[in-house]
This record gives C-alpha cells, structure tokens and sequence, in this order.
C-alpha cells in the first residue's frame, strides 16, 4: 500500500473509531507507526506515493482495527438500566475504590498496596493501574448499563476519554484493558473529574481496608453524596 493510502485509512480508522466507540489504544504500535508514517510524510521523507511495507505485527494490527471497527459497527445497543458509579484514586502506598450503586445507594470500598516494582511507577501510571483494578471489579450484573467513573487525575481523564496514550504503554494498556473490559460488557461509560479533597477514594488508597472505621465510612458516604448531588465534578 502507499504512504498516502496508509495515512487515509489511519485518518478513517481513528474516525470511524470515535464513532462507534473502538478504544484505539489496543492497536498501540499500529498508532504509532502511522503516527510515524504521517510525520515522515510531512517533513518530506518518503513521497505519498512511495509504497510501504508492513511488518507481519503492524498489518494484523490494522485488520484487527478495521474488524473491531465493523463489529462494533453491527453490535446492537442494549437496554441500559442498572448504574454504577465508581471512584477511583491512587497514592504512592496503594489504589482505592469506592463503587456506589445509583438505585440501591448501596457501597462497596476496595483497595490495597502496591508491589514493591509498582511503587517505582509514576504517580500517573498508578492512577491508570487504579483505573484498571477498579473497573475490572464492576460485578457482571451492570452488563448492558452505565458506569460512571470518576477520578481525579486529569491525564487518566484524558487517556479514558481518547481511548490511547502514546508517551506510556504502561499508562495506556491499564486504561484500555480496563475500557475493553466495559465494552465487552456493553456498558455505556461517562469520566468524570472531582477535586482529591472530595475524593472518597482517596482513604483507601491510602490506608488498609481493615483500618478504616465506621466513621471513615459514614464520611466516604458523604463525600459520595455530596459529589453526586452538588455537581463537584465535570463531564467529559
């Protein structure tokens, strides 16, 4: 295929999967390489008609993107009834999570520390590790609902909301294994931001779950309540 031919299909791959809701970030070296490709174009060093050759890793890469995009493209939407809302925080100790269910107002607080080689991660990379641990933790009987996540990073936001992250594979594949696990559920998914004071997630991230006490939890509770009632947060 041309250089040019491969920039066009890049173009319509990412916007057919802003459309219909494909996680780019699954296909990373094929991104890059096209984000390569495009670049080489524009300083001049290959011409748009000067064919490309594929490595075996990048062409099964690009028919994995397109078929992603065509059956995502055929999938029926579901009827979108049970919702969830999920905090997430990490701390240089641990992750936390607080997961609330919007009929029941039922709430369940999740956590632990990290690894020895994870507490050597950046600060970013741990938020999205949370990202991932807490969405992976959304029980099966949301299928086919809403899920609202909330964080207070704004670089996960970011990540969440493109669907890819190019300056880390380790930032990136956390968040998109945890967004691949949400379509797979046909889950619908809002990000939303609220500041780290407000954050219920931030006690467990922080200590253990066993030392955190009633009073702990009646104040996560109200900070739940008062996230969801006063609007603390931003859509994306």
């Amino acid at each position: 295929m041309s250089a040019s031919g491969l920039e066009t299909l890049g173009g319509r791959l990412l916007h057919a999967s802003a459309i219909v809701g494909v996680y780019v970030g699954e296909f990373y070296f094929a991104l890059k390489f096209l984000r390569r490709l495009t670049n080489a174009l524009n300083r001049g060093e290959k011409a748009v008609d000067q064919t490309i050759r594929l490595s075996g890793s990048v062409q099964r890469l690009l028919d994995g993107w397109v078929r992603a995009v065509l059956e995502k493209r055929r999938m029926p939407v579901a009827a979108r009834v049970p919702s969830l809302t999920v905090f997430v925080d990490a701390s240089l100790e641990g992750w936390g999570g607080v997961l609330v269910d919007v009929a029941t107002n039922a709430i369940e607080v999740l956590g632990s520390r990290w690894s020895r080689k994870e507490k050597g991660l950046h600060i970013n990379e741990l938020e999205a590790l949370a990202f991932e641990l807490c969405v992976s933790a959304v029980p099966d009987k949301y299928a086919g609902g809403t899920v609202t996540v909330v964080v207070d990073n704004t670089t996960v936001q970011g990540v969440a909301r493109k669907g890819a992250c190019l300056r880390s594979q380790t930032l990136n594949d956390a968040v998109v294994n945890g967004l691949t696990r949400l379509r797979h559920m046909n889950i619908s998914l809002s990000v939303r931001w609220v500041k780290s004071a407000g954050n219920p997630a931030d006690l467990p991230s922080r200590v253990p779950l066993s030392a955190i006490s009633d009073k702990n939890m009646a104040d996560m509770a109200l900070a739940v309540r008062q996230f969801l009632t006063g609007d603390m947060g931003l859509v994306v």
